[in-house]
C-alpha cells in the first residue's frame, strides 16, 4: 500500500480518527 496518492493519506486520517473513536 505504497501508493503515492491523497486518497490513501486521507483514508489514513479516517482510520486514525475511528480508532480514536472506538
Amino acid at each position: 500500500m505504497s501508493m503515492n496518492a491523497p486518497s490513501i493519506d486521507r483514508y489514513s486520517g479516517i482510520s486514525q480518527s475511528l480508532t480514536d473513536t472506538m
